[in-house]
């Protein structure tokens, strides 16, 4: 009670307390970027981008999906970039 005004700090019912996501969405935007440009350099930054989304925003589902895809879409974009190399 400050002042005469009781301070609650729980969030009320419907309020959600959401912790940063600045690195998971860098992430997925890294993700995205390993399909389409420079895979061999994007993927890696996107998987420890995915482990520190685990590490430090506490994300234990969405880290290691990012780092998954991040390995996936890495190796479907050094695929994509011979094949068009080939083709070309």
């Amino acid at each position: 009670m400050i002042n005469g005004i009781v301070k609650n700090d729980k969030p009320m019912e419907g309020q959600e307390q959401r912790k940063g996501s600045a690195l998971a969405f860098l992430g997925w935007t890294f993700v995205v970027l390993s399909l389409l440009w420079l895979p061999v350099v994007t993927s890696p930054i996107a998987v420890i981008l995915g482990f520190l989304t685990k590490k430090v925003e506490g994300r234990d589902i969405q880290g290691p999906v990012i780092m998954i895809a991040a390995i996936a879409c890495g190796v479907l974009g050094v695929l994509g970039g011979l094949y068009a190399i080939t083709k070309g």
